[in-house]
């Protein structure tokens, strides 16, 4: 009978663990892409950054988990904001635990993690949070995820609180601007004995068809955006950057049909530099042009003259529009070389009107030697809201220097307000003054209109179009307010058809007869009556040529400005004359230019707002629009 073998020995459990973790150490390289086996190494901190869908935040919970396997490790899991344990990474964590295969080793709780070896994750948000993250202890590995969102002031809370011997600062992060904190403190200058990895979908074997079709989309469609969200780019062109798409740099040579120069300076306070511009615009195509700038750290006040005009040359014989915080400075360059220094006018909202006004230019070009205002103009931006990333109304105070010197040098072009309303002065007006009406018209009509409101008035305003030869352009040339009541009589209708003919006298209008437009409402059949009836008792006076409308108008105010605002902001073909401008109309005891107080303070959905005179302007330019 054949003896039976005996079963061969089993190695001692010591044995076998530390044979299954020099197995796992070899097939590192299986468990995470070969990008992150860094994760391995010594190093005090351990960064990676680059692109979405790289597969960092998988492989860094990867090499985290098989750390906390092979021996006891306390592991903090960070972010700025953590309001429940949803927001952490808790459940990416699991999932790699039960992918791994060592569910029987790990006890994954509702707030944390332990496993059997004594090895704990933890997982805190580090704002509003110093107390409790300053009493943490022992901990081996902190992990600070979405680290692009971390403060400054985090991480000087963070970083001396991991102060175990051998501890570890690790940190994935989709890079924004290259002034955040988190940028600047781990990629701009690294910290030594620091590993720092960018890593993009190309580290990524895994990377998954649905993402690679999202890639090749937004590759198609907008490179900024896809060099920032898949190539890990910072935004030199950010969805907060106030100029974005507005500045160029190109040679030019100053043309004398432009405006200008235009000269505006900032005075340094203590770290901040001296910082000064010239422009010049070319109104015809606005386009806004930088030609030269001054910009110096720590320049005492009586050098200031003599640095400005070798830096911008026949400065001194120019205004310049300074800072009006600064007086006596002011008083200074005015008696030390720089005569024509004043300080610019500011007002509540002058920093977004100043804004609104530069961007209402269809370009600005920077002379190549510009290079601070290029740096600012990459880097002006309007703060941001840490949790939705959405941009705010207001800019951040940085950046600014040059551009603040801009809008000082342009300040006596936006200093009427409100230029930041609805509509917009700069396009209603050429280098900030009225138009002038062109000598011969194609078309010269009238527009008499009321609003539902109760108690409105009655508006009345004159177009005038020019030949179709001549460059495309609505003037506003003359305007009226009266109550309703005076305007469906007989001796005003015939007042205002009067001036009509005599501003299409004036003009040379090239249509004949001139008409007034009325809405297809109740006030504007009565005033057609009016005429019908005046021209039956009258039939060799036929003075009154009122017409209803006949193309089908939106219903409100509201939506008739939505529509023509482009006319008014973006092309800014539509431009008030300067008899408009300085018609001054006394009205229900108020004496003022009441076109311009209703048009530049037109609010939408302001149902209590004299909104007359705008209602009569943008279905002029409505009708203007569409006939043209």
């Amino acid at each position: 009978m054949a003896k039976r073998s005996e079963p061969a020995p089993q190695p001692k459990p010591g044995v076998l663990h530390r044979r299954m973790l020099d197995t796992l150490k070899r097939s590192r390289s299986a468990v995470v892409p070969p990008a992150y086996t860094f994760l391995f190494d010594q190093a005090r901190t351990k960064v990676c950054y680059g692109g979405r869908g790289a597969g960092r935040s998988w492989s860094f919970a990867r090499a985290l988990v098989l750390r906390a396997q092979e021996r006891k490790t306390r592991i903090l899991c960070a972010r700025e904001f953590q309001s429940s344990i949803t927001e952490s990474v808790h459940r990416l964590l699991a999932d790699q635990i039960e992918l791994l295969g060592f569910a029987n080793e790990f006890d994954v709780q509702a707030y944390t993690i332990l496993v059997r070896n004594g090895s704990e994750f933890l997982f805190e948000g580090l704002h509003a949070n110093v107390s409790k993250i300053k009493s943490l202890e022992g901990i081996d590995i902190v992990w600070v995820e979405e680290g692009e969102a971390i403060t400054e002031h985090s991480w000087q809370t963070l970083t001396p609180t991991i102060r175990k011997t051998g501890s570890e600062i690790w940190c994935t992060f989709n890079p924004h601007l290259a002034s955040d904190p988190t940028y600047k403190r781990f990629v701009t200058a690294p910290l030594t004995n620091a590993i720092v990895r960018k890593t993009t979908f190309r580290d990524n074997p895994f990377f998954p068809k649905e993402l690679e079709d999202e890639r090749l989309y937004l590759q198609s469609v907008d490179d900024d955006a896809y060099r920032w969200i898949w190539e890990g780019e910072c935004r030199t062109i950010a969805d907060a950057l106030i100029l974005k798409g507005k500045f160029f740099v190109e040679p030019f040579e100053i043309d004398s049909a432009w405006s200008g120069p235009h000269h505006g300076l900032d005075f340094g306070f203590s770290k901040d530099p001296s910082a000064c511009v010239q422009l010049y615009i070319d109104d015809v195509n606005r386009v806004l042009y930088v030609a030269r700038e001054y910009w110096a750290l720590g320049t005492d006040i009586d050098a200031l003259p003599a640095q400005l005009e070798t830096a911008i040359a026949g400065i001194s014989q120019h205004v310049v529009f300074c800072d009006n915080s600064r007086p006596e400075s002011i008083s200074y360059l005015a008696r030390h070389g720089i005569a024509g220094a004043r300080a610019a006018d500011k007002w509540s909202g002058s920093v977004n009107d100043g804004i609104a006004f530069l961007r209402s230019f269809q370009k600005i070009v920077l002379h190549p030697t510009c290079k601070k205002f290029l740096d600012e103009a990459r880097n002006y931006c309007f703060k941001v809201d840490r949790l939705t990333g959405s941009p705010l109304p207001e800019p951040e105070d940085r950046f600014n220097h040059l551009i603040d010197s801009a809008r000082y040098a342009l300040s006596s072009l936006i200093r009427n307000l409100p230029f930041s309303g609805f509509f917009s002065r700069s396009g209603l007006l050429v280098k900030g003054q009225p138009a002038e009406v062109p000598a011969c018209s194609h078309v010269v009509y009238g527009m008499l209109t009321t609003t539902e409101r109760a108690g409105s008035a009655a508006a009345f305003i004159v177009f005038s179009l020019p030949p179709p030869d001549l460059p495309r352009q609505l003037i506003v040339c003359d305007w009226e307010i009266v109550e309703p009541d005076v305007a469906l009589t007989a001796e005003w209708m015939q007042s205002a058809c009067k001036r009509l003919r005599e501003i299409a006298q004036q003009y040379r209008a090239l249509d004949d007869p001139q008409r007034i437009y009325v809405e297809p409402d109740s006030f504007g059949y009565a005033a057609g009556a009016l005429a019908a009836d005046h021209h039956y008792a009258n039939p060799r006076d036929p003075i009154m040529h009122i017409q209803l409308i006949d193309d089908e108008l939106p219903a409100t105010i509201d939506q008739r400005a939505a529509i023509v605002r482009t006319d008014v902001n973006g092309t800014a073909w539509v431009k008030l004359s300067r008899a408009a401008m300085d018609r001054q109309v006394t009205f229900r005891n108020t004496t003022t230019c009441h076109l311009t107080s209703q048009i530049f303070g037109y609010k939408p959905d302001a149902r209590d707002a004299p909104q007359e005179l705008v209602n009569a302007f943008v279905t002029g330019v409505f009708m203007a629009t569409d006939r043209s």
